[in-house]
């Protein structure tokens, strides 16, 4: 079985709480544990500028004609915006763009990618819209599946930022559904990890609940059930027990820019 692990939003913005001490030391654990067992990580980072429309301080709007009012947050390059932990070694940081003649599936087959630990890529607001990452899902994942080229059994570990996470969880079951239609005997299992998000564990399933529009707890377990969904804690997902002795440091890494 394939495994990947997403991380998503682990930044400073979202886990800097004094109520988040075992979580963020979760967070750092998972991905030391990928990292260490060569499991690919992707990963998300929320990330904006003083001009973004997002923003109640400027008069900007979205392409659409959007307009938000929150606080500026995530500024890139601020401490807000920086991750809980150091970045693995080989890491890409993949900027939010479309790169139109200059094509990212082909920047993925460079040599120097290839042992790519970790690719993070920077979004706005929802992981569904970012198209670099919808490339390497597609690229990456789904087309060698479908040449059998691949795996068709896999498991995707979920962790960070609980917002930007639920937000994305629909459009990666949809983006599951249609490699299903392609590829029907693929099997994917996503494992939300339940003590290693930005909220106490006794609120996960209120939270996620609300965001997918159910009223009752029962309707979410059944689609837990049919989306192949489950919660686990981060013992249960590595089998060991994170050291308690781990540090966290800001996210800094061996970053590689896109060029």
């Amino acid at each position: 079985m394939r495994r990947i692990f997403f991380d998503i939003d682990t930044q400073h913005y979202f886990f800097d709480s004094e109520f988040l001490v075992q979580e963020r030391r979760n967070v750092g654990y998972l991905t030391d544990y990928a990292v260490k067992e060569r499991y690919q990580i992707v990963g998300s980072v929320e990330t904006h500028d003083f001009t973004s429309w997002s923003f109640y301080t400027n008069a900007n709007k979205s392409s659409t004609g959007q307009k938000q009012y929150k606080k500026p947050f995530c500024i890139k390059g601020t401490y807000d915006w920086l991750k809980v932990t150091d970045l693995p070694e080989r890491t890409l940081i993949v900027p939010d763009v479309n790169f139109g003649l200059f094509s990212f599936s082909e920047q993925l087959k460079k040599p120097e990618y290839a042992f790519t630990q970790a690719f993070y890529f920077e979004k706005q607001i929802n992981l569904a819209e970012c198209y670099c990452f919808n490339t390497w899902m597609y690229q990456q994942v789904q087309q060698p599946i479908v040449d059998n080229q691949s795996s068709d059994q896999l498991e995707f570990i979920l962790y960070g930022a609980h917002e930007g996470l639920f937000n994305w969880l629909p459009g990666l079951i949809t983006w599951i559904d249609n490699l299903k239609s392609r590829k029907t005997d693929v099997k994917i299992n996503i494992v939300l990890v339940k003590d290693a998000l930005d909220i106490m564990e006794s609120k996960l399933e209120q939270h996620l609940q609300t965001t997918l529009g159910l009223k009752e707890p029962e309707e979410l377990t059944a689609w837990l059930t049919t989306n192949n969904v489950e919660l686990k804690t981060t013992v249960e997902v590595t089998g060991k027990k994170p050291n308690k002795l781990t540090k966290f440091k800001r996210g800094t890494g061996n970053v590689v820019p896109i060029t």
